[in-house]
């Protein structure tokens, strides 16, 4: 018999430890420090719940919210076949909590997830988005031949340009092949407010450019808040219309003279594994693979029943 329980102030830094050890040499994505992450568990900006059997904790698991209403769940890893029936309990009970508050997406993130994550996620509600792959190039030894083209008019995004960048990202998104599963599940608003927060936001690093007066994509890069000197292009897209004539390569290439000019060392990005002329590009202007991360989701749909108290 398992029972899931919220997990009281007195006992967060024993269950966050057991969510951010390393089982294997393996670890999913950890927060800044576990210090960060009470202070979120006393803003009442994330959940966390462990899963005991009598006395003994079988996993942690904790899930925080971040703007553009989705959450993240961290947990301790499930690597047998008896870990996914606790396991799919207490990940169930995390998605609906954060459902129940707000959220309209939950996600997992996982680097080589096990057989049994994969059927204990499947139980809870989860179903497999995409594999990203993380890539990265450096920037320190750019050459002229990587410069931004002259082609383009560079606008800046601005305050109040939500609506027009919102407007540009719905036709975007058509025929996409970044995470296409996950078109209509949330609203561009949200979507741009989770960008803003993917690193430090940077007005001077998202460009709108125009060609001959028309729209013809974004390119949104922020600086990371992980690793120093390094850029992190959070989206990259060309309206369909405009697709195949070049646009992409030169926003990447406008970017990289930026990220050089302000002294930054690396570009990063992530991609969907399906995405294949996107991989092929990056793979042309000097990125390379880091790792892999297979996301999982629940959405809407899961808020049917009530959280443990």
């Amino acid at each position: 018999m398992f029972t899931i329980e919220s997990v009281q102030p007195k006992h967060y830094e024993e269950a966050l430890r057991l969510i951010f050890t390393t089982v294997n040499n393996r670890r999913t994505s950890i927060p800044a420090s576990l210090r960060a992450i009470v202070s979120l568990l006393n803003s009442k900006r994330c959940n966390l719940y462990w899963v005991r059997q009598r006395a003994r904790i079988i996993a942690a698991g904790i899930a925080i919210h971040n703007p553009g209403r989705v959450a993240i769940i961290y947990h301790s890893r499930c690597l047998t076949v008896n870990d996914i029936i606790p396991f799919s309990l207490l990940i169930g009970n995390l998605a609906r909590s954060a459902l129940l508050e707000g959220a309209d997406i939950v996600e997992v993130l996982l680097t080589h997830p096990s057989n049994a994550e994969v059927q204990a996620l499947k139980t809870a509600g989860f179903v497999h988005l995409a594999r990203l792959i993380h890539m990265s190039r450096p920037i320190e030894n750019l050459t002229l031949a990587q410069s931004q083209s002259d082609e383009l008019e560079w606008n800046h995004f601005n305050p109040g340009d939500e609506n027009k960048l919102a407007k540009m990202l719905s036709e975007m998104l058509v025929d996409s092949l970044d995470c296409p599963a996950m078109q209509g599940l949330r609203k561009v608003e949200d979507i741009i407010e989770g960008y803003k927060a993917s690193g430090i936001f940077r007005a001077d690093s998202w460009w709108l450019p125009q060609w001959k007066g028309n729209e013809i994509g974004c390119i949104l890069m922020n600086d990371s808040i992980v690793e120093e000197q390094t850029s992190f292009i959070v989206y990259l897209g060309v309206i369909p219309r405009w697709r195949r004539m070049g646009f992409a390569r030169a926003m990447l290439r406008h970017a990289f003279q930026y990220a050089y000019q302000r002294g930054m060392k690396n570009i990063s990005l992530s991609v969907d594994a399906r995405n294949t002329p996107a991989i092929r590009l990056y793979h042309q202007e000097g990125f390379t693979p880091l790792k892999q991360q297979d996301v999982f989701i629940t959405y809407i749909d899961a808020k049917k029943q009530s959280p443990p108290q």
